[in-house]
C-alpha cells in the first residue's frame, strides 16, 4: 500500500455543498485497488493498494491512476487541474516461497443403500508456507448429483493453515442403484482470480467411491417359536434349543434343528427350566444351564444323551445358584467357565469346580451380575461384560482371578472373541489388551440390536432398527469387517421384540432368536458382494 501526500488542497472558495471525487484506474498488475478517505475538512487521502507479490510472476507492471474532481455529480465542470493522472510502477525482482497444499487422503469411499442417509466425507488439507493465509483452495467439481452421486464439494476454512473439503453425498434414495466413481481436482492460488497457482503441481486429484445399494425387502422364514436360547454346532451344522416348562410340545426340552429341512428332527429331556446353552468347540458336548434346579447339565452329541451333571451349589448367602452363562474353554471340551445369577465365577473341569473363584458382589469392589462371557485366543484368558465394565480374567489350573477391569468401555451387556477382537451386541469393536474401542458396526440413524461375526468371509452382519422403520421391521446390515463400511441392507419384516441373537450357519446363511422367542432364518446374505 502506498499512502501519498494530501494532493486536493481546496480554498475556502469551494462551494458549501462540497466537491465531488472520483478515481479510476488501469488493471496491468501493479495496482490492485484504491482508497479515498477525508483527513480534515479541506483535505483527503488517496490509497494504492499494490497487487500481493505472491499473486505475480516476476516482471515489471504499470498502471495508471486517474483523479477526478468536479462541482458537480456528471463532473462537467472539473476544478482546476482535474483530471490529475499518477503512474505506478510496480516491479517484482524475485517471487516468495511456494505454498505446498498436503491432503490427509486422496480417495473417499462410502456405501448406502435405500432408507440410508445422505453422508458428508471430509477430507484436510494442510497450508505449508508464508503466504498460507492468503491461499485460496478450491476445487474444479462441477458434475450434477445423477452423474456423480454428490450434491456439493465444498471448502470450508479452519485456519490460516487448513482447510476441509467436505463432499456431500445425494441420498441413496434419490440415486439410481450401481457404483458412483467421480474425481476432481484440489487447487490452491493466490488472488480471487487464481492468476498464479500456490503450488507445484496445481493440482491434486482426489477420487470418491460412492456405492450405492439395491434395497429389496424380505421376508424371514419362522421356524420355531417359545425358544429360549439358541446356539450352533459347527461340527454337526444343527442348531440346539431350549425351552421352557410353558412350551406345549417341547416343555422342558432341548431340541436339534436343521435349518437346512427349516424345523426340529430330535429333541430330549433336560431338566427343569432349560435357559443357557454352550457348545463345545469339537461337537462333542451341548451344556444346559438349568432355571429350576441349580445345575448344569452335560449332553453328549450329536445323540444328546445325558453325560454328566454339574452341581453349583449354593452361594455365599446360602441361596441356590443358577447358570448365568456357560462358557466352554477353546480346544478343551470338558472345561467350561460358568457365572451365577447370583453373582460369581467358577471354572469347571468335568463336574469339579476349580478351588479359586471370583465373588464378583465383593471382588476387588467391582459390583453387580457379569451379563456375559467369552474365552479368549486360549484357555488362560477370559473376558467379561459386566454393567460398563470389561474385565478381563487369568485363568490357571487352580481357578479364576481377575487381571484388570476397564470401566465405561461397554453400552452394552454381549460380548464375543473373534480372531484378537472383542465384538459386542450394539455394534462396537475393542481392542482387549487396552479396552479401547478400535471401530463400530453402525449405520448412521440405526440401532444395532445383535451382532454376528464371519472373520473367515471378511463380514460382519447386523439386525438393527433404523429410526424411520416401524415397530415390526429391521435391517439385516452386511459389513466389510476390515473397513466398517456397510455392503447390503435388506429389510426384513419381523416381530417387535427385537433380536437377542444372530448366528452364522453353513457356508453363507443367517438365522435369529427374538426377545419373544421366534427364531427366524434369514435370507441369505453372507456371498461376498
Amino acid at each position: 500500500m502506498i499512502r501519498l501526500p494530501r494532493w486536493v488542497r481546496p480554498s475556502r472558495s469551494t462551494p458549501e455543498d462540497g466537491l465531488y471525487f472520483g478515481v479510476e484506474q488501469t488493471h496491468n498488475g501493479a495496482v490492485n485497488s484504491t482508497g479515498y478517505y477525508e483527513t480534515g475538512e479541506f483535505s483527503g487521502q488517496l490509497d494504492l493498494y499494490l497487487t500481493p507479490p505472491y499473486s505475480l510472476s516476476v516482471g515489471t507492471y504499470t498502471d495508471t491512476v486517474i483523479i477526478h474532481a468536479c462541482y458537480d455529480e456528471s463532473c462537467r465542470r472539473p476544478v482546476q487541474g482535474s483530471p490529475a493522472t499518477i503512474q505506478v510502477t510496480y516491479e517484482i525482482l524475485a517471487l516468495p516461497p511456494p505454498t505446498q497444499l498436503t491432503l490427509d487422503k486422496t480417495m473417499l469411499a462410502a456405501a448406502a443403500g435405500p432408507g440410508g442417509d445422505a453422508q458428508i466425507l471430509s477430507l484436510l488439507v494442510t497450508l505449508d508456507g508464508p503466504n498460507a493465509a492468503e491461499t485460496v483452495v478450491s476445487t474444479d467439481f462441477s458434475r450434477t448429483a445423477a452423474e456423480s452421486g454428490i450434491n456439493a464439494v465444498e471448502v470450508v476454512r479452519i485456519s490460516d493453515t487448513q482447510r476441509r473439503i467436505d463432499v456431500h453425498l445425494a441420498d441413496p434414495d434419490n440415486l439410481t442403484p450401481r457404483q458412483y466413481s467421480i474425481g476432481f481436482n484440489v487447487s490452491g492460488c493466490y488472488g480471487v482470480a487464481c492468476s498464479r497457482p500456490a503450488q507445484n503441481p496445481a493440482s491434486t486429484y482426489v477420487l470418491v467411491n460412492y456405492r450405492v445399494h439395491e434395497f429389496v425387502e424380505q421376508t424371514a422364514q419362522r421356524v420355531a417359536s417359545g425358544v429360549s436360547e439358541m446356539v450352533w454346532d459347527p461340527a454337526a451344522q444343527k442348531f440346539y434349543l431350549s425351552f421352557g416348562s410353558s412350551v406345549g410340545t417341547y416343555a422342558n426340552q432341548v431340541a436339534m434343528l436343521d435349518p437346512v429341512l427349516g424345523r426340529i428332527t430330535s429333541s430330549t429331556f433336560s431338566g427343569s427350566e432349560p435357559r443357557t446353552l454352550a457348545v463345545s468347540d469339537d461337537g462333542a458336548y451341548l451344556y444346559v444351564g438349568l432355571g429350576g434346579a441349580n445345575q448344569v447339565r452335560r449332553f453328549r452329541l450329536p445323540g444328546l444323551t445325558l453325560d454328566a451333571t454339574l452341581e453349583l451349589g449354593l452361594s455365599a448367602n446360602n441361596g441356590s445358584r443358577f447358570a448365568n452363562n456357560i462358557s466352554v474353554a477353546p480346544g478343551e471340551s470338558r472345561t467350561v467357565a460358568i457365572t451365577f445369577a447370583e453373582n460369581g465365577l467358577v471354572i469347571y473341569d468335568d463336574t469339579v469346580a476349580r478351588p479359586q473363584t471370583v465373588d464378583t458382589e465383593r471382588y476387588n469392589g467391582v459390583l453387580g451380575t457379569i451379563s456375559s462371557i467369552t474365552w479368549g485366543r486360549d484357555a488362560s484368558v477370559l473376558y467379561a461384560a459386566k454393567n460398563s465394565s470389561f474385565i478381563v480374567f487369568d485363568v490357571k489350573s487352580s481357578g479364576v482371578a481377575m487381571n484388570r477391569s476397564y470401566d465405561n468401555a461397554l453400552s452394552t451387556g454381549w460380548i464375543r472373541y473373534f480372531d484378537g477382537l472383542i465384538y459386542t451386541g450394539n455394534g462396537t469393536v475393542l481392542e482387549p489388551d487396552t479396552g479401547s474401542q478400535v471401530g463400530v458396526f453402525q449405520p448412521a440413524g440405526s440401532s444395532v440390536q445383535a451382532l454376528a461375526p464371519d472373520t473367515t468371509a471378511g463380514r460382519v452382519y447386523t439386525i438393527s432398527r433404523h429410526r424411520s422403520d416401524s415397530g415390526v421391521d429391521g435391517r439385516l446390515i452386511t459389513f466389510d469387517a476390515e473397513t466398517y463400511v456397510p455392503l447390503r441392507t435388506l429389510q426384513l419384516s419381523l416381530d417387535n421384540s427385537g433380536a437377542k441373537r444372530l448366528l452364522r450357519w453353513g457356508p453363507d446363511g443367517l438365522a435369529m432368536l427374538t426377545n419373544s422367542g421366534d427364531v427366524y432364518l434369514l435370507p441369505v446374505a453372507a456371498r461376498r458382494e
